[in-house]
């Protein structure tokens, strides 16, 4: 009995260390779906890379990390994406963040444009005369993947560039 006792003890100790996931992602939020509700909000980058050749929705090791040689000055930058009800459209605004580069001011607007998001995800960002098309590839309520709709083909495949954002607001 004494070794019954013990052996279901540590069972139980055994479960509860396996049940602690040691990648703790509760940050990441619920999954959501891709909506103008769901983008709609404050947002900073988290993330800039390039994909493995194929990987069209980001969950491979990245292949190249351009977020890591930001200058600081650009990594606290926020972006806003507002739902407007007029004509004007939906409006996208990239401001400076409390740290701001040379040649800027904190919290300073650093770029003023137009936003559309499909059913499919697809998310068209416009600002002087330039329209960068892209694709939601995963969706939370802190945190969404975007990447460029096109990439570049190369004999092991396409590889697509990825930005990761984390809702500030």
């Amino acid at each position: 009995m004494k070794y019954l006792i013990m052996n279901v003890g540590f069972l139980l100790a055994l479960s509860q260390f396996i049940a602690c996931d040691t990648n703790d992602d509760s940050n990441d939020g619920t999954q959501v779906s891709v909506s103008e509700t769901n983008l709609k909000g404050t947002w900073k980058i988290v993330s800039k890379f390039s994909g493995q050749p194929n990987d069209s929705i980001g969950t491979e090791t990245p292949e190249t990390d351009y977020f890591a040689s930001f200058e600081d000055c650009r990594k606290d930058d926020t972006f806003a994406y507002t739902l407007d009800s007029d004509e004007s459209g939906n409006a996208y605004i990239w401001y400076t963040g409390s740290e701001a580069c040379e040649g800027q001011s904190v919290n300073d607007t650093i770029q003023l444009g137009t936003w559309t998001l499909r059913e499919n995800g697809q998310l068209n960002i416009s600002y002087s005369d330039v329209s960068e098309p892209s694709v939601i590839t995963n969706m939370t309520t802190s945190k969404f993947t975007v990447r460029k709709k096109s990439g570049t083909i190369t004999d092991n495949g396409t590889i697509y560039e990825f930005t990761g954002y984390q809702r500030v607001d």
